[in-house]
């Protein structure tokens, strides 16, 4: 039995397990359908795609604190997965925390995409796909904000989600820089898979 917080409904998702790149990949789908019918903005203006590009970044954005205040005290996290298993793979440490990260711009992932707990959970490849596809989807966002048709309410959604989306791959990327590159004695810079800030 596992027990993500929050709470889900079993009934309508699978699983509860926070993987960075599964929110990467609707961006993905978004910017390659984008990328083949680009005159077809309609498409994403008419189905709640805005609210559900904010959910995504909204949900991102509270997964980028690091695991302690200033003072040393757990900040609570907007997600949290315990499992009752036999595997540690299958479960984080900490009552569903993880292990401790230092918050540097990377967005925290609990799992990898193979479904096992990371060790380190600033995941440098779901953070570059990340960053990369809210960059491309913030073009669709722009074009959606200058969009005839479109209610003033989505359109200005739109216009303050493609900064959100611009800001976050920004911070995303500074933070990769910052601690996600290292340097090998034998083969000189290269990315680490996981990062603890």
């Amino acid at each position: 039995q596992n027990n993500p917080q929050p709470p889900y409904d079993p009934q309508k998702v699978f699983d509860c397990k926070w993987e960075l790149d599964s929110l990467a990949s609707f961006l993905q789908i978004s910017s390659a359908y984008h990328a083949r019918v680009p005159d077809d903005l309609t498409f994403f203006g008419k189905y709640r795609w805005i609210e559900a590009v904010k959910a995504a970044v909204d949900a991102a954005a509270a997964m980028r604190l690091g695991t302690y205040d200033e003072e040393g005290k757990v900040l609570p996290s907007a997600w949290t997965f315990t499992g009752w298993t036999n595997r540690g793979s299958e479960t984080l440490t900490n009552d569903g925390l993880g292990n401790p990260v230092k918050e540097n711009g990377m967005v925290r992932s609990g799992f990898r995409p193979s479904d096992d707990a990371c060790i380190f959970q600033l995941l440098t490849p779901s953070n570059m796909m990340f960053a990369a596809y809210l960059e491309q989807a913030s073009v669709i966002m722009k074009g959606l904000a200058g969009l005839d048709g479109l209610d003033q309410k989505k359109k200005a959604m739109a216009k303050n989600m493609t900064v959100q989306m611009r800001e976050l791959a920004k911070g995303i990327r500074h933070g990769i820089a910052k601690d996600a590159v290292v340097t090998h004695r034998e083969f000189g810079e290269m990315f680490a898979y996981e990062v603890d800030g």
